[in-house]
């Protein structure tokens, strides 16, 4: 999907795209933050970007910090630009500051914020990002980065991807949150079966499936019934 979005294909594609080179889509936030300032803000940590999935997943107190970090602003895409390969990217909504191995990526006006947020996770930006320097501690380098060339559409087309986009990643977020539910429940299933905990999950299942026939969220449903399965895989 991200591939025929950001133009891999874009033969296939019904919108027009003009070629930019990296740098005219985006450059590297410069401000730098001082903890001795003694201002608090939230600081990301290379830790705190969940892998794959743009999720920021915690943060630290800026102020015990001891090093110089640098400034996010609302709108600024963050790629990890220490092991690349790892696909650590988010998308900023507050005002922050962040690792020195984190890059701050701010939209120019060819492109609206949350684009330029999908775009460096495809493929071809990965790719790019991989051509670094180090063995052992690879870090991406921007003079690659910055002269790669990508085809972008006008910006109506860009909202419309990123709406379209936006919808499939809130779908897989959930899906992933299912999965670590199910998981949990699989150890727990695993350490104690019996016939009590069947019969609670059948209870469940039948709530939820009173709750959907209100017309309400069917998620609820679908997690009884994979739990119940897998209940049933491991008698």
């Amino acid at each position: 999907m991200l591939s025929v979005a950001f133009g891999k294909y874009g033969s296939i594609c019904s919108w027009q795209t003009t070629p930019y080179p990296f740098a005219e889509l985006a450059s590297r936030r410069s401000e730098k933050y001082d903890p001795r300032s003694g201002e608090q803000m939230p600081c990301v940590e290379l830790e705190h970007i969940e892998q794959e999935t743009g999720r920021i997943i915690g943060s630290i107190p800026s102020t015990q910090q001891n090093s110089i970090k640098g400034v996010c602003k609302s709108g600024d895409t963050l790629f990890g630009k220490l092991r690349p390969y790892l696909r650590k990217y988010a998308f900023v909504k507050k005002d922050m500051v962040c690792s020195s191995e984190i890059w701050s990526l701010v939209p120019s006006e060819t492109i609206i914020p949350e684009y330029l947020f999908y775009l460096v996770q495809t493929d071809e930006f990965i790719k790019i990002a991989n051509i670094s320097s180090g063995t052992k501690m690879p870090r991406a380098e921007w003079s690659n980065i910055e002269k790669s060339v990508f085809s972008v559409p006008n910006k109506e087309v860009q909202a419309q991807i990123v709406q379209t986009l936006r919808g499939l990643d809130s779908r897989m977020l959930d899906a992933i949150d299912m999965l670590g539910e199910l998981q949990l429940m699989k150890t727990v299933c695993d350490q104690s079966i019996d016939i009590e905990m069947e019969n609670i999950i059948i209870a469940h299942v039948a709530i939820c499936y009173t709750t959907i026939r209100k017309n309400t969220k069917h998620r609820c449903l679908s997690v009884g019934l994979l739990i119940y399965e897998v209940i049933l895989l491991n008698k």
